[in-house]
């Protein structure tokens, strides 16, 4: 049996244990707060200008994303074998028509030009030497001292050296024909689209090395639903934003006929108006309009933006209170108001 010394700890730590629950949840030893008063608002004073949110039927417009491709870009190929030597030119770099971007291995043309030279100046030699020939013969044929059948045989060496003769010039025009094929010229003034060769690889007829595009010749290639481009006219101007660049308009220029069967697309051809801050790939969004529905709109010069929160100042009993709301598009020089406002409400304008 405990005696009273030991029961007296046992109940001391109980209750101690006790409190210090209570005290945990608060329940005693509790601060009691002094709620403070929240200050009213600014007054409205005379020379506000407010706005008054307004409740309006807008064109519901759905967006769809594009990108920026060349028109009619220019892919320079080698049209005989031989290995890379120089490529003057990287994607981005401007290059002019006539310009040569790119070189290849040509010796072997060079020695064939000389070959076709040297075969030339024998040809010629033989040509001049039957032509000589030629003329002894009808000299003495005035003394009658040749037969007709030695006039003809000195005729036709004459004439066949002249034809080995042609064929030597043909041949000689080939070869430097054939040299030029070992340089590859811009065929515009453009930029270079894409790079798909290094010095030192081996080009094969066909093979592209460069590929080239002109600056003023851009286009939006854009994923349309079938349902929308019954409303779709060639020639009608169309808004197109860009990331971290100015927003633009775009003229319609063609609509695909086939359609995607899978996405239930179709592809149309926006031309963009010349412009040198736009590169092939780029992003472009275009709205299109689906339908019309309503719309809360203020003005966007009311909306104030800290960080991502967005606030107005609300015009309540005489005095501007600051609210934060969700904003949704812009429309011109308005915003769509998503959350936070009323309509009939006032805001304040700077």
């Amino acid at each position: 049996m405990k005696s009273w010394p030991q029961r007296i700890v046992v109940l001391a730590l109980l209750g101690g244990l006790v409190l210090a629950l209570l005290w945990f949840q608060g329940i005693i030893g509790r601060h009691e707060y002094v709620q403070a008063s929240i200050p009213a608002g600014q007054a409205v004073a005379a020379t506000t200008r407010t706005q008054t949110v307004q409740r309006e039927r807008i064109t519901d417009l759905r967006v769809y994303p594009g990108f920026v491709e060349a028109v009619d870009p220019a892919t320079l190929a080698a049209r005989v074998m031989g290995t890379v030597v120089e490529l003057r030119a990287r994607e981005g770099d401007r290059v002019a028509a006539g310009e040569i971007v790119a070189t290849l291995d040509d010796r072997d043309a060079r020695a064939q030009l000389a070959q076709a030279r040297a075969a030339l100046d024998a040809a010629g030699a033989r040509a001049l030497q039957s032509q000589l020939a030629l003329d002894r013969i009808v000299a003495l044929g005035e003394s009658d001292a040749i037969t007709a059948q030695d006039l003809e045989g000195a005729q036709a060496a004459r004439d066949a050296g002249r034809a080995q003769e042609v064929a030597a010039e043909q041949a000689v025009a080939e070869a430097e024909t054939a040299l030029t094929w070992f340089q590859l010229a811009a065929p515009f003034d453009g930029r270079v689209l894409e790079r798909q060769a290094e010095a030192g690889d081996l080009a094969l007829p066909g093979r592209a090395l460069l590929t080239l595009y002109r600056g003023d010749r851009l286009r939006l290639r854009l994923a349309v639903p079938e349902q929308l481009v019954a409303g779709l006219e060639p020639g009608a101007d169309l808004h197109v934003d860009f990331d971290g660049l100015p927003s633009r308009s775009a003229r319609l220029a063609r609509i695909l006929p086939p359609a995607d069967a899978m996405t239930g697309t179709v592809i149309v051809h926006l031309d963009l108006e010349p412009s040198g801050d736009l590169r092939p790939g780029a992003m472009g969004r275009v709205g299109l309009a689906v339908g019309e529905r309503e719309a809360l709109l203020i003005p966007a010069a009311a909306v104030e933006r800290i960080g991502q929160v967005q606030r107005v100042g609300l015009v309540r009993e005489g005095r501007i209170q600051s609210v934060t709301v969700r904003i949704g598009k812009r429309i011109g020089e308005r915003v769509e108001v998503l959350d936070g406002l009323a309509a009939g409400e006032q805001v304040v304008l700077p």
